[in-house]
């Protein structure tokens, strides 16, 4: 995802310096604001999921089951009570992992779905490109959200979030297009 943000912003970099070149200052303003716009898509996310880390840390793996992973078993491999302190210790890890995943997926998906909304509903044109940074900020969130709970949650309750999301984003964008239908009259 960070390398295709670099690349939307060499892109919009050389459109601007083209459109600079020619006098096109709408043009360039309008670059400005798309990668102003991309720089809050691309943020976003980051710091949702930065900040879950910070104030939520995911799950670390005991020192003992470190030490025991780390082993050096020689040219012939574990034994079988070395491979199977090796899975409890991968099969605990897992659970708690699962655990956590679980946990954090519903709120991320709930800060994405109201960065969305706050995106296309409550920022002005004033704002310029804070709304539709908010707007495809929020949809990465989303899809970070739904990615960490695919193997943590089960399915039905993901697909149930997913329908949430879906309604809501259609009674957003239907209340949007009014907004926009009366500001344009």
């Amino acid at each position: 995802m960070i390398g295709l943000a670099g690349i939307g912003v060499l892109v919009l970099i050389i459109i601007a310096v083209f459109s600079a070149s020619k006098g096109g200052e709408d043009i360039m303003n309008t670059v400005v604001k798309m990668g102003l716009g991309l720089a809050i898509a691309v943020v976003f996310p980051l710091m949702v999921g930065l900040g879950i880390e910070a104030f939520y840390p995911s799950p670390q793996m005991s020192e003992n089951c470190e030490s025991i992973m780390q082993r050096n078993f020689g040219k012939d491999g574990p034994t079988e009570d070395q491979q199977a302190e090796m899975d409890k210790c991968n099969k605990d890890f897992q659970k708690e992992n699962e655990t956590y995943n679980r946990n954090v997926f519903i709120p991320i998906t709930i800060i994405g779905f109201v960065a969305l909304a706050g995106g296309a509903l409550f920022l002005s044109e004033a704002m310029g490109p804070v709304g539709p940074g908010l707007v495809f900020g929020g949809i990465f969130t989303i899809l970070y959200g739904a990615g960490r709970g695919m193997t943590a949650v089960d399915k039905r309750w993901l697909f149930l979030e997913l329908v949430v999301v879906l309604i809501g984003l259609v009674l957003v964008t239907r209340r949007y297009l009014n907004v926009a239908a009366k500001a344009n009259k």
